[in-house]
């Protein structure tokens, strides 16, 4: 598992609107992960049309999200999580849904 401060950076895609973002800046990648903690879930069956990827310096980690799931892809399987509200907001300022 990796911690919100590990990351360098994050590539943001809203499949929707076909927008995307990369943030790299350590003041706003600090915005995203202000208070963050993962808490799992049980997965449930929204359609995810945004993805994530957090790039550590040691990994690159994809997300499939939506307003409550963050969901770690990882070699064929799923790691079902609550949406981090500060994550969402900012990935939300960055590429609104609509």
């Amino acid at each position: 598992m990796f911690r919100g401060e590990e990351v360098l950076a994050a590539v943001l895609e809203n499949e929707d609107t076909k927008n995307h973002a990369k943030v790299t800046d350590r003041r706003e990648l600090g915005k995203m992960f202000d208070g963050f903690s993962l808490n799992k879930k049980r997965p449930c069956e929204c359609a995810h049309g945004q993805t994530a990827e957090l790039r550590t310096a040691e990994s690159i980690i994809q997300v499939s999200l939506c307003g409550h799931c963050f969901d770690i892809l990882d070699e064929g399987s799923v790691e079902h999580y609550r949406m981090p509200k500060a994550f969402f907001e900012e990935f939300e300022r960055r590429l609104p849904s609509e």
